[in-house]
């Protein structure tokens, strides 16, 4: 097994160019921006052989919501990281997600399926609890100091409310496609 590194912004290196016979992305979502995507995309696909197969996996960051296991539980504090975090920056509502599919058959991808599914429920407020990162990340990254503060007073209010039963609930969109082989 080799490891290679690069930016997947920039071009494919050509040392890497149709070398794969199958790729797999994952959570890239909150990574690159509504305007990049179409670039990273055919990016990856320069690292497929012909015949080759690209599966993309991500949280469609769009359709978060705020699920409870009973009527009564507290979720203020989830509600407004949320909506902080929409404002806090971009790459927090990528739309270009669900548009995958989409990308593909542009890319001339062959044999598109997407599968589209939320968490079962015995691993929603698990999922939930590894995206309680991204508010603390972003209490870290921004550059402002009242913003950081905000996110640093509701993380522990959000904890407390996921403990009584409420948390953030989402879809995961995974795309396979097959390079086309000529």
């Amino acid at each position: 097994m080799t490891l290679h590194s690069y930016d997947i912004l920039s071009e494919t290196p050509d040392h890497l160019r149709g070398v794969y016979d199958i790729v797999h992305v994952r959570n890239f979502s909150f990574v690159i921006r509504d305007l990049e995507a179409e670039r990273v995309i055919g990016n990856v696909l320069q690292l497929l052989k012909p015949g080759g197969y690209l599966q993309w996996a991500e949280v469609d960051a769009l359709s978060y919501r705020i699920e409870k296991t009973s009527p009564g539980c507290k979720d203020d504090a989830l509600k407004e990281l949320m909506r902080l975090g929409r404002g806090a920056d971009d790459r927090t509502t990528p739309h270009w997600v669900p548009e995958i599919p989409y990308y593909y058959q542009q890319a001339k991808l062959e044999e598109v399926e997407s599968d589209v599914k939320d968490a079962p429920p015995y691993m929603a407020v698990a999922k939930h609890e590894c995206n309680l990162i991204v508010p603390e990340m972003l209490a870290r990254t921004t550059q402002n100091s009242a913003l950081s503060e905000r996110f640093s007073r509701l993380i522990p209010e959000a904890m407390e409310e996921t403990h009584g039963g409420a948390y953030w609930a989402f879809t995961r969109l995974t795309v396979v496609g097959r390079k086309a082989s000529g």
